[in-house]
């Protein structure tokens, strides 16, 4: 399965290359062993569209036929997809988005758009995944952390990056991905993580909209997290992969 190694946004055109240059620069040595050759790696060239949370739950999750919404709330469009899975293959059965009108997410807006989107392709299903992307709100990180429990590691996430984020940790919803173990030259064991905090206040709004509009949310990801999950479907996987993904306000390129 592919993990999130690394991300790195940028807002500046202008140096987007230096950017995602000294990303892949940086983990020179986790992409390929050796450090003497670049990694082999695919380029998607991506604007989220209604593919962002295809792959989110992984194929266990999909035994059997099953159909399920798909809401990605993006900095500039709101999207909504209706999928069908069966046969081991996702189908497309409708989709739709719509510009947003400010900075922020409008909630009878949005409201008015996914219910509009539920009636015209007649969906009742009730499951729902939602993506999610709010500059200084969702933030993801990658940290260094001796090995712990899982019960342990959020308070862990949030002693270690507690001078790094922007809001208050004591509330935040964090999530996180271990990528590798291993041992240091002292002999002490760590675990690398790539992990992911949000603001309490934002995450309850989008689950009181798909609330409002009587959907039950089974998960709210990120794309960084969703595209790791879509490369697993892929006929030739590579032992690394890039997917950078340009975005109205923002571009980034993570690996894999």
């Amino acid at each position: 399965k592919y993990k999130l190694i690394t991300t790195v946004p940028t807002k500046k055109s202008g140096s987007r290359f230096f950017f995602w240059k000294d990303c892949i620069g940086k983990n020179r040595r986790k992409l390929s062993p050796r450090g003497n050759r670049p990694p082999k790696a695919i380029f998607l060239l991506t604007s989220y569209y209604c593919c962002s949370n295809l792959g989110m739950s992984g194929r266990k999750e999909y035994m059997g036929q099953k159909k399920f919404i798909s809401i990605d709330f993006g900095q500039a469009f709101l999207k909504a997809a209706y999928m069908e899975y069966s046969d081991s293959a996702f189908k497309l059965l409708g989709y739709d988005l719509k510009k947003n009108t400010s900075a922020e997410i409008n909630k009878a807006e949005a409201v008015n758009f996914i219910n509009t989107f539920l009636k015209a392709h007649a969906i009742s299903t009730k499951e729902t995944y939602l993506t999610i992307s709010e500059p200084g709100s969702v933030i993801i990180r990658q940290v260094t952390l001796p090995a712990l429990s899982a019960a342990e590691m959020p308070e862990a996430i949030k002693w270690q990056l507690k001078s790094e984020i922007p809001f208050d940790l004591a509330s935040a919803v964090i999530d996180w991905k271990l990528v590798k173990e291993y041992t240091d030259p002292d002999g002490a064991k760590k675990n690398e993580v790539t992990c992911v905090l949000a603001k309490q206040e934002v995450v309850a709004k989008y689950l009181s909209i798909a609330s409002e509009c009587r959907l039950n949310t089974v998960k709210i990801s990120t794309g960084h997290f969703n595209y790791a999950n879509l490369l697993n479907y892929l006929e030739r996987k590579p032992g690394i992969a890039a997917v950078l993904d340009i975005g109205s306000k923002e571009s980034a390129l993570s690996l894999y």
